[in-house]
């Protein structure tokens, strides 16, 4: 981990993991909706019916990385979110407004991670896989100790 010891070059290669991470799981989505049944690519593969493969063709190694990557995007989900201090004298209650860089008075980073927390959540369940479901389990439970 020499490389990133600067504080861009990590910030750069969490982006570009996360981009990653949300490309293939865009990609799993559009492989379930317009190839749910890989019987169509011929002789040699299993069927594997109404399960996201990606562009893995397997829902165990493709479950395995989103298992693997969740409680990235977990601690991405939680540090994106500032705590909450309390309110000094005179201080506004209004949240800032919309066009600098928040929706709603939380930071865009934090509904980005939110939503790709979720997606990824809903990516594992339609494995189908319970290897996945057994690592994603304990790759959470390991991040929530930590």
């Amino acid at each position: 981990m020499a490389i990133l010891q600067t504080t861009q070059l990590k910030e750069y290669a969490r982006k570009a993991f996360m981009y990653t991470y949300a490309i293939l799981l865009f990609l799993g989505f559009l492989q379930l909706i317009f190839y749910p049944n890989l019987d169509s690519f011929g002789r040699g593969f299993d069927p594997h019916m109404g399960r996201m493969v990606g562009t893995w063709l397997d829902p165990n190694f493709f479950g395995a990385f989103l298992a693997m990557a969740l409680p990235a995007v977990f601690l991405w989900m939680i540090s994106s979110h500032p705590l909450q201090l309390p309110l000094e004298k005179g201080e506004s209650t209004t949240p800032p407004p919309l066009f600098k860089g928040r929706v709603g008075g939380v930071r865009r980073s934090t509904c980005l991670a939110v939503l790709l927390f979720f997606t990824a959540l809903v990516a594992i369940i339609l494995t189908k896989s319970r290897s996945t479901f057994i690592a994603a389990a304990v790759a959470l439970c390991v991040c929530s100790i930590v």
